[in-house]
């Protein structure tokens, strides 16, 4: 799959939208393998995947990464 962060984010935020947040979870790890950083849209899907979901410890891990990797991130698009 190739494409910008603007169209994965717009797919996980779809995912999220239809309640298949394990889907945008997984999608958001494929994105990080593509080598593409989160914008905040996908920042803010993330955290409202995670928030509607919930975990065994095993499943925490993605969210932990979210919030410990890009929480206080910011590029030239977060102001």
């Amino acid at each position: 799959m190739v494409g910008d962060v603007v169209q994965w984010s717009a797919m996980l935020l779809g995912y999220i939208e239809h309640d298949k947040n394990e889907d945008a979870i997984q999608l958001y790890l494929q994105m990080l393998v593509q080598g593409l950083l989160p914008n905040m849209m996908t920042f803010s899907g993330m955290l409202k995947a995670c928030g509607n979901m919930e975990y065994t410890e095993r499943e925490q891990l993605p969210c932990s990464n979210v919030l410990a990797e890009h929480g206080g991130h910011r590029n030239k698009h977060s102001y």
